[in-house]
């Protein structure tokens, strides 16, 4: 695929076609398959009334604007939270060692690194983005080819941290996304839509 940057909408973030799901993967046969899958899924959604996802209104404005058959529900976590039980939306249990090793830990002295599910790391890549965090002193948690060198890591990893702006605006996305769970939020009404919509049909 020719790499460009493609945008949907004006109001939509531009999306570089690199970073699309199948060209994630090396191996033509792997990128192949993978695009079929989506082109699959996109077959099997066409003529869906409604669709929901677990994510929240503020975090995709623009994309449910767009499209407004996909209904945000989420984040399903902070719902389940809410009810005294955070495990209930999770497929693997609590990693209790994880938790007692966070909590020898000083607070925000801790990143958490998550790549997605479908990310690949050889040894090279894993040892670059250690000795990064490393370099700045931090300890972190982790969840191409190396050509990002440990001192860029640690580098961009110590800008965000000192980036104020960047800190302010991912707690407002906390706080939207605790909202919009709560009773009267959008992900709770969403729900409720959904709900109705299924007993009526």
């Amino acid at each position: 695929m020719k790499k460009e940057v493609i945008q949907l909408n004006p109001e939509m973030t531009p999306l570089d076609t690199s970073i699309l799901p199948w060209c994630l993967f090396h191996d033509t046969y792997t990128k192949k398959m993978m695009f079929n899958y989506f082109i699959d899924i996109n077959r099997a959604t066409s003529d869906a009334e409604m669709i929901i996802c677990n994510c929240f209104e503020m975090l995709e404005k623009p994309v449910f604007k767009e499209m407004p058959y996909i209904l945000p529900i989420g984040p399903l976590h902070n719902s389940f939270e809410s009810r005294g039980d955070p495990n209930l939306c999770h497929f693997w249990s609590e990693d209790k060692q994880c938790i007692s090793w966070l909590n020898k830990h000083p607070a925000n002295s801790v990143i958490y690194v998550a790549f997605g599910s479908i990310t690949i790391f050889n040894i090279k890549q894993f040892q670059e983005l250690a000795l990064g965090l490393e370099l700045i002193g931090l300890s972190f948690v982790p969840d191409e080819n190396g050509l990002i060198s440990e001192e860029e890591v640690g580098s961009k990893v110590q800008d965000l941290l000192e980036d104020r702006d960047i800190l302010a605006r991912s707690q407002a996305l906390k706080n939207f996304s605790d909202t919009s769970v709560m009773k009267g939020g959008s992900s709770f009404k969403n729900l409720n839509k959904f709900a109705d919509f299924v007993r009526e049909n």
